[in-house]
């Protein structure tokens, strides 16, 4: 964290607990560092091929920030 420039965006595509997310959003956010939870679905062979499925949370600038990123990645992006 300590390393990471302001105005950055992290983005964490693991299975974490919404509580997880959230606490981590707020220690990023006091760095004025972005933060969005995108956990993935569908396996290795869609991810070659640019066609996981996305589930995309986090602030709209952040989100907007990345599409770009879950565009090239995913088929399907879900901002929940």
């Amino acid at each position: 964290l300590s390393i990471m420039r302001e105005g950055s965006c992290v983005v964490v595509s693991s299975t974490v607990s919404a509580a997880w997310s959230k606490s981590t959003e707020a220690k990023f956010s006091e760095r004025n560092i972005q933060f969005c939870d995108c956990p993935i679905s569908g396996g290795s062979v869609r991810a070659l091929n640019g066609e996981i499925t996305i589930m995309a949370s986090g602030e709209p600038k952040s989100l907007e920030y990345i599409d770009p990123i879950l565009q090239a990645m995913g088929k399907e992006i879900h901002v929940i």
